[in-house]
């Protein structure tokens, strides 16, 4: 196996290219003779400058807002790839995610508890109440279970979208759930999948108590994304090749201070990383939190290695070139 490292020395996205600001994905082509082989991750060396963050979604007032993508904890995440930002009739809160790996079936409650990809969220509801549940997103067929505050016990199904619309894959706000908690304070939401042909696009979740929310997105047909709580962020890492393009996350509640930083490469249960062949692509990106929590991001190969930079203000729909200073 090889593992493309990091050790501050060469091929830096420089400090005066922030990882985070809206839009914002940062780009690095390599040409390296060596690098025709499994890798199976990638180290990166994560300058990280904030010092006011946050390990769980904070809500405030009546909501608690946050993005699918931004989650917490979670088992097998690889099998969660990222949604193209802009196609027709979807705009999106940031990155939109899709089981676009998942291979087996869980739909058992508890085969999906004990076995199925799923991801948590930690969330300090601002008070005591009744909590609507919505999603934006579109998952088809039998849907993916949900659970609150780690009850495994009362796993629940949903599906999120107008399927009879015709509009398949597009996002729309769907109310399919509410929990009431006692006290405000800290709980948990996890989302397990289920069944592998079911689509799955879940871009963000939505909880509040003010019973008026639906005039508010009748008036926007059910589309447009929301104002987002403040949380932790999610950083994701792309490894692309001609035949290639795998996508690895790591969350912020796993990177504590600056240092090196591993992103596992797989794109099943049984790998172990993926044949590569150069020219690749590495591309970084930050889905939440905010522009202060990065200053840089680098890496290193061989001498031999060849490429150039590039950066995206459209979320990685089109790039141009960074000349270095």
């Amino acid at each position: 196996m090889s593992t493309i490292s990091a050790d501050g020395k060469t091929n830096a996205l420089y400090p005066a290219n922030a990882a985070y600001i809206a839009g914002v994905v940062l780009r690095q082509d390599v040409e390296d003779p060596y690098v025709d082989t499994t890798i199976d991750k990638v180290s990166l060396n994560l300058t990280a400058t904030a010092t006011d963050r946050t390990t769980v979604v904070e809500g405030t007032g009546d909501a608690i807002s946050f993005q699918a993508s931004n989650w917490q904890n979670g088992r097998d995440q690889w099998a969660f790839q990222p949604v193209d930002h802009i196609h027709d009739g979807f705009t999106t809160s940031g990155t939109a995610i899709e089981n676009t790996l998942q291979a087996d079936d869980y739909s058992i409650s508890i085969d999906a508890v004990n076995n199925a990809p799923y991801l948590r969220y930690d969330l300090v509801f601002p008070t005591r109440g009744n909590y609507d549940i919505w999603g934006l997103g579109y998952v088809s067929g039998t849907g993916v279970f949900w659970g609150f505050n780690g009850d495994t016990t009362h796993l629940r199904q949903f599906t999120l979208g107008d399927h009879s619309s015709g509009w398949e894959r597009v996002p729309r706000w769907t109310k399919f759930g509410n929990v009431y908690v006692e006290a405000g304070g800290l709980y948990s939401f996890e989302v397990y999948l289920s069944d592998r042909n079911n689509i799955v696009i879940l871009d963000q979740w939505y909880f509040t108590s003010n019973l008026e929310f639906e005039t508010q997105l009748h008036a926007e047909d059910y589309l447009e994304p929301l104002d987002l709580s403040t949380a932790p962020y999610m950083t994701a890492l792309r490894l692309s090749d001609a035949n290639n393009t795998v996508t690895a996350w790591l969350s912020s509640v796993n990177i504590p201070s600056s240092g090196k930083y591993n992103y596992e490469i797989r794109n099943s249960e049984n790998s172990s990383g993926i044949a590569y062949a150069t020219p690749i692509s590495i591309e970084f990106w930050q889905i939440g939190g905010g522009k202060d929590d990065f200053a840089a991001w680098n890496y290193i190969f061989s001498d031999e290695s060849t490429g150039n930079a590039f950066i995206s203000i459209d979320y990685g729909q089109s790039f141009s070139r960074l000349i270095s200073e």
